[in-house]
């Protein structure tokens, strides 16, 4: 019932990769897939759930006594889905911005105050109902004594962030970073 139902060629994607001419390489797609039938289904969308959490329940602290000698606070936002934004991945701006090791970025405030030796940011998971945004920042051991503190820093820093609006700047720099993973990216 489920293949029936949502089995479609318009919700596939495939690629073929070869040396072969892309004549040769267009027919041997069209003999492995030419068969499966488009039956115009849309993807499903999960968006009509409840929030994962309760707003009534939030903020939300869990404190978790690790086995290992470990020292880090992690922070989860759930927004909007943000797939139908994924060309200029709003969550990359921010997750890079947060995580930068220059002057003015959260992680140089927080090694400065000697909270902090690493932060990293970004999306989780995204689906069509929601998208999780996380940051994770490990403490040095003052940072784990004045957590409040570095609360403070990474929420001071995204209502920076909010203020300052989408800077210029960082989308060339993305866009150059962005270029440089693809011109050596291993194959």
């Amino acid at each position: 019932q489920f293949h029936a139902q949502h089995y479609s060629a318009g919700r596939m994607s495939a690629v073929v990769l070869g040396k072969e001419p892309l004549d040769e390489l267009q027919l041997w797609a069209l003999e492995s897939c030419g068969a499966i039938p488009n039956k115009q289904t849309s993807r499903p969308r999960f968006s009509s759930g409840p929030p994962p959490f309760a707003p009534h329940r939030l903020p939300l602290e869990v404190r978790v006594k690790p086995l290992k000698d470990v020292r880090r606070i992690d922070f989860s936002w759930f927004v909007p889905s943000l797939q139908e934004h994924h060309r200029c991945r709003p969550a990359e701006y921010v997750a890079h911005l947060l995580g930068h090791e220059g002057a003015g970025s959260c992680l140089a405030a927080l090694k400065a105050a000697g909270l902090a030796t690493d932060l990293s940011a970004g999306l989780q998971e995204d689906t069509s109902a929601a998208a999780e945004f996380a940051v994770s920042v490990d403490l040095t051991p003052r940072g784990a004594s004045e957590l409040d503190s570095v609360v403070a820093a990474v929420l001071a820093f995204l209502g920076f962030l909010v203020r300052a609006g989408p800077q210029a700047w960082v989308q060339e720099e993305l866009r150059g970073l962005a270029a440089l993973r693809f011109k050596f990216a291993e194959s």
